[in-house]
């Protein structure tokens, strides 16, 4: 009776796991056409990643945004995985990865033979001053790569999440919740940027 009951759980777990376009690893690749080639310069580059790493260090010490975990601390070290850029250059997607020492875990938690572990984040931002480099970022919860041992590893799932995956994202009624991959000149006019900055 025990092993039917769980049977039918897992079963309604996958129903619901595939309705909403997770757990099945379904993938929407970005027709070539719509491929977003924007580059800027590797100065102006350089100038984002170096604001967006200090808001992003202030999310970390007041455990923030995907920052809310108190095993982050001080000695977490934030990279600046990948920028992406609309157009126009306003709006932008970043990639962000963490490492942190395997000590802070819990014993129960941590791995052997690892001295760090990784996470990765997407989080997208509009810029609010071209002057200065100025932008503000909020924290896309739709997909976070957590618990990794390499670096390269989880740099390339993040990516991958967020191109092929992201537009299979679904909301309760069974449609595409943000119809575009980050890597979709689409994207930048997407819902996404409504939900989470017309507040």
């Amino acid at each position: 009776m025990k092993k039917l009951f769980l049977l039918n759980l897992l079963l309604m777990a996958f129903i619901i796991a595939c309705q909403y376009g997770a757990g099945v690893q379904e993938k929407k690749y970005t027709p070539k056409d719509f491929l977003n080639h924007t580059t800027i310069s590797k100065k102006a580059y350089l100038k984002d990643s170096n604001a967006i790493l200090e808001i992003l260090k202030t999310y970390l010490n007041n455990h923030e945004q995907s920052f809310y975990n108190k095993e982050y601390f001080d000695s977490t070290e934030i990279t600046i995985d990948t920028i992406l850029y609309s157009m126009d250059l306003k709006k932008m997607a970043v990639f962000a990865i963490t490492k942190t020492p395997m000590y802070r875990r819990n014993e129960v938690a941590r791995v052997k033979n690892a001295k760090y572990w990784y996470d990765a984040y997407c989080y997208i931002g509009i810029r609010t001053d071209t002057a200065s480099y100025a932008v503000k970022l909020k924290w896309v919860k739709a997909s976070s790569m957590i618990n990794w041992y390499k670096k390269s590893e989880i740099s390339h799932a993040i990516k991958d999440g967020y191109f092929t995956e992201f537009a299979t994202i679904k909301d309760t009624s069974g449609e595409y919740r943000y119809k575009y991959n980050l890597d979709d000149k689409r994207f930048w006019d997407s819902p996404i940027w409504d939900e989470y900055f017309a507040k």
